[in-house]
């Protein structure tokens, strides 16, 4: 019988969901990009933001958790 494995973390992980828009770049227009992270939000915007050289605006973020607080 093989022996559970254990994980040990170093770092909390908060998980993140967040919305942001892309004014000026027509394709897009009306369209907000919802999203969820377990890394920190602005670096997930320059991730996604960044390669494509789009210009963003971030509409709100928060926790990832359900609202009974799980």
């Amino acid at each position: 019988m093989k022996a559970a494995q254990l994980i040990h973390t170093a770092t909390r992980i908060t998980p993140m969901i967040y919305a942001y828009t892309t004014p000026g770049y027509p394709k897009n227009d009306g369209w907000t990009k919802i999203g969820y992270t377990e890394q920190s939000v602005d670096k997930r915007l320059k991730q996604q933001t960044h390669t494509a050289d789009v210009l963003f605006h971030e509409e709100w973020r928060g926790n990832a958790v359900y609202d009974d607080g799980s």
